[in-house]
Protein backbone atom coordinates (compact mmCIF):
# COMPACT_ATOMS: atom_id res chain seq x y z
CA UNK A 1 0.00 0.00 0.00
CA UNK A 2 1.35 3.41 -0.99
CA UNK A 3 1.52 6.09 1.72
CA UNK A 4 -0.13 9.45 1.17
CA UNK A 5 2.18 12.40 0.45
CA UNK A 6 2.54 15.25 2.91
CA UNK A 7 0.62 18.15 1.35
CA UNK A 8 1.96 21.69 1.71
CA UNK A 9 0.17 24.91 0.74
CA UNK A 10 2.94 27.41 -0.02
CA UNK A 11 1.95 31.10 -0.04
CA UNK A 12 4.01 33.84 -1.67
CA UNK A 13 3.16 37.27 -3.00
CA UNK A 14 4.71 36.73 -6.45
CA UNK A 15 5.68 33.39 -7.90
CA UNK A 16 8.44 33.44 -9.01
CA UNK A 17 10.51 36.58 -9.18
CA UNK A 18 13.65 36.09 -11.23
CA UNK A 19 15.77 36.47 -8.09
CA UNK A 20 13.98 33.87 -5.95
CA UNK A 21 16.51 31.07 -6.31
CA UNK A 22 16.23 30.19 -2.60
CA UNK A 23 12.48 29.58 -3.07
CA UNK A 24 13.29 27.25 -5.98
CA UNK A 25 15.69 25.30 -3.76
CA UNK A 26 13.07 25.12 -1.00
CA UNK A 27 10.41 23.75 -3.37
CA UNK A 28 12.70 21.29 -5.09
CA UNK A 29 14.08 20.15 -1.74
CA UNK A 30 10.64 18.89 -0.70
CA UNK A 31 10.56 15.92 -3.08
CA UNK A 32 8.63 13.78 -0.59
CA UNK A 33 5.84 16.37 -0.46
CA UNK A 34 3.06 17.61 -2.70
CA UNK A 35 3.55 21.37 -2.96
CA UNK A 36 0.75 23.62 -4.17
CA UNK A 37 1.63 27.29 -4.67
CA UNK A 38 -0.83 30.06 -3.85
CA UNK A 39 0.22 33.55 -4.99
CA UNK A 40 -1.21 36.96 -5.78
CA UNK A 41 0.53 36.86 -9.17
CA UNK A 42 2.42 34.33 -11.23
CA UNK A 43 5.41 35.49 -13.24
CA UNK A 44 7.11 33.52 -16.01
CA UNK A 45 9.39 31.00 -14.33
CA UNK A 46 10.38 28.56 -17.06
CA UNK A 47 14.05 29.59 -16.70
CA UNK A 48 14.11 27.79 -13.33
CA UNK A 49 13.44 24.46 -15.04
CA UNK A 50 11.09 21.79 -13.73
CA UNK A 51 9.77 22.56 -10.25
CA UNK A 52 8.29 20.20 -7.66
CA UNK A 53 4.85 21.83 -7.84
CA UNK A 54 1.54 20.01 -7.97
CA UNK A 55 -0.70 23.02 -8.74
CA UNK A 56 -0.71 26.82 -8.86
CA UNK A 57 -3.63 28.93 -7.58
CA UNK A 58 -4.26 32.65 -7.33
CA UNK A 59 -4.76 33.88 -3.77
CA UNK A 60 -5.97 37.42 -3.26
CA UNK A 61 -7.36 37.01 0.24
CA UNK A 62 -10.04 35.20 2.17
CA UNK A 63 -10.45 32.13 4.33
CA UNK A 64 -8.05 29.20 4.21
CA UNK A 65 -10.33 26.77 6.07
CA UNK A 66 -10.96 24.78 2.87
CA UNK A 67 -7.33 23.63 2.89
CA UNK A 68 -7.93 21.26 5.80
CA UNK A 69 -10.92 19.74 4.01
CA UNK A 70 -8.76 19.29 0.90
CA UNK A 71 -6.24 17.23 2.85
CA UNK A 72 -3.41 19.71 3.32
CA UNK A 73 -1.06 19.02 6.23
CA UNK A 74 0.77 22.34 6.53
CA UNK A 75 0.57 25.96 5.44
CA UNK A 76 3.95 27.55 4.68
CA UNK A 77 3.84 31.32 4.22
CA UNK A 78 6.81 33.24 2.86
CA UNK A 79 6.58 36.77 4.25
CA UNK A 80 8.51 38.70 1.64
CA UNK A 81 6.33 41.79 1.76
CA UNK A 82 2.82 42.75 2.81
CA UNK A 83 1.05 40.87 0.00
CA UNK A 84 0.70 37.62 1.94
CA UNK A 85 0.03 39.07 5.38
CA UNK A 86 -3.67 38.18 5.15
CA UNK A 87 -2.74 34.55 4.51
CA UNK A 88 -0.68 34.68 7.70
CA UNK A 89 -3.65 35.98 9.64
CA UNK A 90 -6.16 33.61 7.99
CA UNK A 91 -3.91 30.61 8.75
CA UNK A 92 -4.81 31.06 12.43
CA UNK A 93 -8.38 29.97 11.68
CA UNK A 94 -7.59 27.26 9.11
CA UNK A 95 -7.31 24.40 11.59
CA UNK A 96 -3.87 23.57 10.16
CA UNK A 97 -0.40 24.14 11.55
CA UNK A 98 1.48 26.88 9.78
CA UNK A 99 5.04 28.03 9.37
CA UNK A 100 6.12 31.60 8.64
CA UNK A 101 9.31 32.29 6.70
CA UNK A 102 10.71 35.83 6.79
CA UNK A 103 12.99 36.45 3.84
CA UNK A 104 14.99 39.40 5.07
CA UNK A 105 15.64 42.17 7.53
CA UNK A 106 14.14 44.98 5.51
CA UNK A 107 10.76 43.27 5.10
CA UNK A 108 10.68 42.12 8.71
CA UNK A 109 11.63 45.51 10.14
CA UNK A 110 9.43 47.42 7.74
CA UNK A 111 6.22 45.55 8.58
CA UNK A 112 6.75 45.54 12.34
CA UNK A 113 7.15 49.30 12.40
CA UNK A 114 4.22 50.21 10.14
CA UNK A 115 1.02 50.69 12.18
CA UNK A 116 -1.28 49.35 9.44
CA UNK A 117 0.48 45.93 9.54
CA UNK A 118 1.38 45.52 13.21
CA UNK A 119 -1.85 43.86 14.37
CA UNK A 120 -2.01 41.34 11.49
CA UNK A 121 1.65 40.49 11.78
CA UNK A 122 1.60 40.19 15.57
CA UNK A 123 -1.36 37.79 15.46
CA UNK A 124 0.17 35.65 12.70
CA UNK A 125 3.46 35.48 14.63
CA UNK A 126 1.80 34.76 17.96
CA UNK A 127 -0.13 31.75 16.60
CA UNK A 128 2.48 30.23 14.25
CA UNK A 129 3.84 26.78 15.08
CA UNK A 130 7.31 27.81 13.90
CA UNK A 131 9.08 30.73 12.26
CA UNK A 132 12.25 30.79 10.21
CA UNK A 133 14.36 33.89 9.58
CA UNK A 134 17.65 34.53 7.79
CA UNK A 135 19.52 36.30 10.59
CA UNK A 136 19.94 36.45 14.35
CA UNK A 137 18.83 40.09 14.35
CA UNK A 138 15.52 39.12 12.70
CA UNK A 139 15.11 36.34 15.27
CA UNK A 140 15.67 38.76 18.13
CA UNK A 141 13.26 41.25 16.58
CA UNK A 142 10.45 38.68 16.26
CA UNK A 143 10.98 37.30 19.76
CA UNK A 144 10.77 40.86 21.13
CA UNK A 145 7.65 41.40 19.01
CA UNK A 146 5.83 38.53 20.71
CA UNK A 147 6.75 35.26 19.00
CA UNK A 148 6.24 32.37 21.43
CA UNK A 149 6.96 29.50 19.04
CA UNK A 150 10.43 28.36 17.98
CA UNK A 151 12.15 30.99 15.81
CA UNK A 152 15.02 29.40 13.92
CA UNK A 153 17.77 31.13 11.98
CA UNK A 154 18.06 29.51 8.57
CA UNK A 155 20.31 31.61 6.35
CA UNK A 156 19.48 31.55 2.68
CA UNK A 157 21.52 28.75 1.23
CA UNK A 158 21.99 28.91 -2.45
CA UNK A 159 23.50 26.63 -5.02
CA UNK A 160 25.41 29.16 -7.12
CA UNK A 161 25.06 26.85 -10.18
CA UNK A 162 21.37 27.80 -10.31
CA UNK A 163 22.14 31.41 -11.22
CA UNK A 164 22.48 31.98 -14.96
CA UNK A 165 25.86 33.40 -16.03
CA UNK A 166 24.28 36.52 -17.54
Amino acid sequence: MMSQSFKIALFLNYFLRSTQYAIVELINGMQECEVTVFARAFLPHEHFGKLNIREEHLYTGGSLSHLKEEGYDLIHIVIEDTGVLEAGFQAIYSGLPYLLRFQGGCDTNSMIHQPQYRYWLKEAIRHAQAITVISQSDRDLLLNFGATCPVEVMPVSLDIKLIPPE
